[in-house]
């Protein structure tokens, strides 16, 4: 009897000892984890970190805005563009779809003019309008290559942030700069805009991979 209770006593105890040696390596793994975690956060930036604009939703018109702006994209390329540019897939189209609906002579009641709606302002800093006072928001190619080179820009500035480039390009990167801290403060608006973008871009990501996997 006294044997059986010595036995068991051991057992335990061998247990315990276990128990604390894992403890202490599991201790030590998640305090190397913290570390590598703590690390990547300081050197590397999620496109969606920060304030969660989250998802929209498909509209019944989505489908045909989206046949026009692929129309559009096989013309001038525009997913080549968006790999030239280091911009995620589907970005642009995104930002086309919802700006203009693939309309390359829309124009806002604000003044912006052409497929990715741009202001006369922000127009002539990216060459669209040139010094002689030539227009080329309507041109589809040379619209896009400003987008294009706004976008990386606004990604760049906004640690690789995607929604705030996106709120940027609606509302201004001076606005969303302004409201860093609480995005919840935009307008709704931009808010609205966001979500939408970022749901519109999944569409435009699968027809992506289904070209590349025909080509």
């Amino acid at each position: 009897m006294i044997a059986r209770l010595f036995f068991i006593f051991a057992m335990v105890f061998s247990l315990t000892e276990v128990i604390v040696l894992l403890s202490h390596q599991n201790h030590q793994r998640f305090s190397a984890l913290k570390s590598l975690g703590t690390w990547i956060s300081k050197n590397y930036h999620n496109p969606f970190e920060g304030f969660e604009f989250g998802f929209g939703r498909i509209r019944s018109n989505d489908k045909e805005i989206k046949q026009k702006v692929l129309k559009i994209s096989e013309q001038i390329n525009l997913f080549d563009i968006e790999k030239e540019y280091n911009l995620p897939k589907g970005l642009l189209h995104a930002v086309m779809h919802q700006e203009s609906a693939g309309n390359l002579n829309a124009v806002s009641k604000a003044g912006a003019v052409g497929p990715f709606q741009f202001m006369s302002y922000t127009a002539k800093d990216y060459g669209l309008i040139t010094s002689t006072g030539k227009d080329n928001r309507r041109n589809p190619y040379k619209s896009a290559v400003a987008a294009a080179r706004y976008y990386r820009k606004l990604i760049t500035y906004f640690g690789g942030n995607l929604s705030y480039a996106i709120a940027a390009y609606n509302a201004g990167e001076g606005r969303v700069t302004q409201n860093i801290s609480s995005m919840e403060q935009l307008p709704e608006e931009t808010k609205n805009y966001v979500k939408r973008v970022n749901t519109i871009i999944k569409l435009y990501q699968i027809v992506d991979t289904d070209q590349e996997d025909n080509g």
